[in-house]
C-alpha cells in the first residue's frame, strides 16, 4: 500500500512540474522567436528592413522581428533560432516572423520545430497553419495523456521499455533536404497533383490508376497524422480490382508498433497475404 502511494505521488508531482515548466516556457519561447541567425544563404538572398532599402544577407547576420528575408530565383536561405528552431526558405520565398508566427509572403519553408517548443502559428498566403512536430496535431495526449497511460499499466510486462524506446524514437527527427520538401508540399499537398494524375517523376506520369496489384489498406482509426478521412477514399481512386480497407482502432505508429496490432491486426494480414501469394 505505501509503495503504491509512492508511486501516486510521484507521478502527481511530475505533472505539476510539467504544468508549471510550461508557463516558463511559454515566455521563454517567445522571446527566442524574436530574432534569428542567418545560417545559410545561396545565392540572392536579401534582408528587407522596415523603412530601409533591401540588402544581401550574409551568414551569421541577425534577423529581428518585422525584418523580412528574401530569396530570388535559385537560391535558398536558413535562419536559426535560440531555441534550435529552423526556418529553411525555398525560392522566391519571402518570410517574417513575430511573437511565435511566421508569415511567410510567397514562395516554401520548411519549418523544424524542436519537440517541446510550444509550437509556431505559421501565416501565408493561401492558410494559416499551426506547427509543433506533429504533437499539436493531439496536445492532450503528447503532453500528459501518454503520462498517465504509462503509469496505468506500469505493471504491464514490456510497456516501460516500448514506451521508452518509442519516445527515443519520437525525438530524433532528421529534417528534410529543402528540395524534397518543397516538391512534397507544392506537388503533392498544396496541388494534390498526385490525385489530379498531373505528378511527374523523372519525366514520367505518377497516377494511382496505374496500380492493378491487390491492395490492402491498412489504416489507424485514431491516426491523428494521417487522418482515416484521407486514407479511407484510396481503393476508389486505384485501379485494382481486388481492394480492400482494413481499419484497426489504433493511432498512427500503433498499427506497426502496438501490442495490439502484433496479436489482431497483423495475423489477418498475414492471412491476407496468404490468400493473395
Amino acid at each position: 500500500m505505501k509503495k503504491r502511494v509512492c508511486h501516486r505521488v510521484r507521478i502527481i508531482g511530475i505533472l505539476s512540474t510539467f504544468a508549471v515548466a510550461i508557463e516558463f516556457m511559454t515566455f521563454a519561447i517567445a522571446a527566442e522567436k524574436n530574432e534569428a541567425r542567418i545560417t545559410q544563404a545561396i545565392r540572392n538572398v536579401q534582408l528587407l528592413a522596415p523603412n530601409a532599402a533591401p540588402r544581401p544577407a550574409s551568414i551569421n547576420d541577425n534577423v529581428r522581428a518585422g525584418t523580412a528575408v528574401r530569396t530570388a530565383s535559385d537560391s535558398r536561405a536558413e535562419l536559426a533560432f535560440t531555441d534550435r528552431t529552423l526556418a529553411r526558405l525555398g525560392a522566391n520565398s519571402v518570410l517574417s516572423f513575430g511573437d511565435r508566427e511566421f508569415d511567410l509572403a510567397s514562395g516554401s519553408m520548411l519549418l523544424y520545430l524542436p519537440k517541446r517548443s510550444g509550437g509556431s502559428r505559421i501565416n501565408t498566403a493561401l492558410t494559416t497553419a499551426a506547427g509543433a512536430s506533429f504533437t499539436a496535431m493531439a496536445p492532450v495526449h503528447h503532453t500528459v495523456g501518454k503520462y498517465v497511460d504509462l503509469y496505468r499499466q506500469k505493471a504491464r510486462e514490456g510497456y516501460a521499455i516500448t514506451f521508452d524506446l518509442f519516445e527515443r524514437w519520437m525525438h530524433s527527427d532528421v529534417p528534410l533536404a529543402g528540395q524534397l520538401f518543397q516538391e512534397l508540399s507544392n506537388d503533392i499537398f498544396r496541388y494534390n497533383r498526385l490525385m489530379r494524375g498531373q505528378l511527374y517523376i523523372g519525366g514520367l506520369l505518377v497516377s494511382v490508376q496505374h496500380i492493378r496489384c491487390p491492395v490492402l489498406n491498412i489504416i489507424g482509426a485514431y491516426d491523428d497524422v494521417v487522418h482515416p478521412t484521407y486514407s479511407l477514399p484510396l481503393p476508389e481512386l486505384i485501379g485494382s480490382d481486388d481492394k480492400a480497407n482494413l481499419l484497426f482502432p489504433t493511432g498512427h505508429i500503433g498499427v506497426a508498433v502496438s501490442a495490439a496490432a502484433h496479436k489482431k491486426l497483423w495475423p489477418q494480414v498475414g492471412q491476407w497475404l496468404k490468400e493473395h501469394a
